[in-house]
């Protein structure tokens, strides 16, 4: 099955996660993500899609994120073995997966079927790759005076504890 561009189900993610993906690069981070707009009901799938891949092509840059999260869809916006240009610098990009959550404004995001699908999609990540909590980052670690996202790590560790998924 090709995954790119297509809504995936949580069951159809894991499938492509633990069985399909191929892994070909190093992966030691997740930087987590909220997309630009900031409103509710701002992603519209494969619209938004093309309408982002045209915004970075202007820029002369690919896609700035791997996954993109929408109620209970996970949406697969580039190849996990590509290197996001969600960054700067270059460390940053080489090792990580790049998430984006549409919506998520403040401590409570407006929607909780898209705010638990992140959760789930963060921990798959964690598992798949074998990561920690210390592997996670919020992009705005990076980015001084950025407010993306609109979280604090230490919210999202608390929520993630309560989030049990098994593969």
């Amino acid at each position: 099955m090709d995954y790119l561009r297509k809504p995936l189900s949580r069951e159809q993610f894991k499938k492509y996660l633990f069985d399909d993906f191929k892994q070909r690069r190093e992966i030691d981070k997740i930087v987590l993500h909220y997309l630009w707009k900031r409103k509710e009901n701002y992603f519209w799938g494969i619209k938004s899609l093309i309408g982002l891949d045209e915004y970075y092509k202007k820029q002369d840059r690919t896609f700035a994120f791997h996954l993109c999260v929408k109620d209970d869809d996970i949406w697969i916006a580039k190849d996990l073995n590509e290197r996001p240009d969600q960054s700067g610098d270059a460390k940053i990009n080489d090792w990580a997966i790049a998430l984006e959550c549409d919506a998520v404004i403040g401590h409570r995001p407006p929607n909780k079927k898209t705010w638990k699908t992140y959760l789930f999609v963060i921990s798959m990540l964690m598992k798949r790759f074998t990561l920690n909590p210390n592997h996670l980052f919020l992009h705005k670690e990076f980015h001084e005076g950025d407010t993306c996202p609109d979280f604090t790590k230490e919210f999202l560790l608390k929520e993630l504890n309560g989030e049990k998924h098994e593969k």
